[in-house]
């Protein structure tokens, strides 16, 4: 990919969780990695949406890892995703040409 920008040098999965708190933005080298995150989120916060619908199990332990992703962002409402694969342009040493050496 081209573009006034130069020529992308690679690309980089981004995961976007946004919950009720704000937007936590990661970064990674593949979309498995970033898949792998978002389910890990699931199952860290899986707790906050048992017990109050009966076709949610007590754990997700046995569920596919897109199960896991489907049914836990179908209960919680307030909460979304995104992963996005998105072009990396230039080298980190572009980046000190341009604000100088001291970061300024």
């Amino acid at each position: 990919m081209t573009t006034t920008t130069g020529t992308a040098t690679g690309t980089v999965w981004v995961l976007r969780y946004s919950h009720r708190h704000g937007d936590d933005l990661l970064a990674f080298t593949s979309g498995e990695l970033a898949d792998a995150a978002l389910v890990a989120i699931c199952r860290e916060w899986w707790e906050s949406i048992t017990g109050i619908w009966d076709d949610v199990p007590d754990s997700p332990e046995g569920m596919a890892d897109e199960a896991i992703i489907e049914m836990y962002f179908d209960h919680q409402s307030d909460e979304s995703y995104s992963i996005e694969n998105l072009p990396i342009f230039g080298e980190p040493s572009d980046v000190t040409a341009l604000v100088g050496k001291d970061g300024g």
